[in-house]
């Protein structure tokens, strides 16, 4: 006995047209997927950039800005220029220097005065007339208005000044203790006074 043969299920264009619907959704779901996943990853490196960026060129500001801060602060080149002039002079020295711009204050082998002193000293040159020919004055421009109050004894001598140009004022107190030719420590002192003038200037706003 001879089976007859088993018919081919033919497929409807139906069910072919779902497949392919379905397989190009499968595709767009997978290219969505990817096209989401490569958008993340470069938000990801592109903010991780920014932020290394930023970071890079902040630290890059702030190195620069260092050298400039340290060289408003000119204490050491006080330091250098005090110790040049007064190297040769026998007598002792000490300076005190208070400054509003840039704020600055300096002292060498000076006892540190106290808010209320120097508050005095200032109301005291004030009250005294300007002059351009006193032991600290007779060298800077003729721009400075200088107030001075000078002390000169056989044993030391003593300039305490108030200096206010446009922009600055400049307390100065130099003293010279000691007895060993005091004129050529007068004519030190104004020299002093002078290069302390014009160095604090270079370093003003």
């Amino acid at each position: 006995m001879v089976l007859p043969k088993p018919e081919k299920t033919k497929k409807s264009p139906k069910s072919e047209q779902l497949n392919l619907v379905e397989t190009i959704d499968s595709a767009k779901k997978i290219k969505r997927k990817r096209f989401w996943l490569v958008t993340a990853l470069l938000l990801t490196i592109g903010s991780s950039l920014v932020f290394w960026l930023y970071y890079t060129l902040t630290r890059l500001a702030v190195t620069k800005e260092l050298p400039h801060f340290s060289s408003s602060a000119p204490s050491p080149a006080f330091d250098q220029i005090t110790t040049r002039l007064i190297a040769l002079d026998q007598n002792s020295w000490s300076i005190y220097l208070k400054s509003t711009n840039p704020p600055i204050v300096w002292s060498k082998n000076f006892p540190s005065p106290t808010d209320q002193e120097v508050n005095t000293m200032v109301k005291n040159l004030r009250s005294t007339p300007a002059k351009a020919d006193g032991l600290v004055g007779r060298l800077l421009p003729s721009g400075a208005v200088v107030h001075e109050i000078n002390d000169l004894a056989s044993d030391h001598v003593q300039a305490t000044s108030l200096i206010t140009v446009p922009g600055q004022e400049l307390l100065l107190v130099i003293k010279v203790a000691g007895s060993s030719d005091l004129d050529s420590s007068q004519n030190r002192l104004s020299q002093l006074a002078q290069t302390l003038y014009w160095a604090l200037m270079a370093n003003s706003n």
